[in-house]
């Protein structure tokens, strides 16, 4: 009989216990977004960026007709079938814009957007500082 009575006791913790096991664990989770910011890195979200923008390019390329540039070569123009996709620089971004109106921006950070045209392609050379150097190629 001394198993029920055990059992069926009454107590339980006091309101100072409670209040203490809280402060505790609040003190133990204050400590969490330091931990987070110290073993984090930004990395991860300049290669997404980059590899979406990539992406994006490749498959408006893929989709158009044409390719060209306007007549200074600061912006490269793929013409599809229903609408005309620009890619430029602006204020260090590269920004798009559909049919001339309205702009996304595709990536920040952006040094440099050269655009070189020869006789049968355009090349575009990004330089930016989390991107570093890359040239694309396309055919006109």
């Amino acid at each position: 009989m001394k198993i029920l009575k055990f059992v069926r006791s009454d107590s339980g913790f006091t309101l100072i216990e409670a209040i203490l096991s809280l402060f505790t664990l609040a003190f133990i989770l204050s400590f969490l977004p330091m931990l987070i910011k110290f073993f984090h890195t930004d990395d991860v979200i300049y290669d997404l960026d980059y590899d979406l923008f990539v992406i994006e390019l490749m498959e408006t390329y893929q989709d158009s007709e044409a390719v060209s540039t306007n007549s200074g070569q600061s912006m490269i123009n793929f013409t599809t079938k229903s609408k005309n996709v620009s890619y430029r620089l602006n204020n260090n971004r590269v920004i798009k814009s559909i049919d001339g109106t309205g702009f996304i921006t595709m990536l920040f950070n952006v040094d440099a957007f050269i655009i070189t045209e020869s006789e049968h392609s355009i090349q575009l050379e990004i330089i930016g500082g989390q991107i570093g150097n890359e040239t694309y190629s396309f055919k006109k």
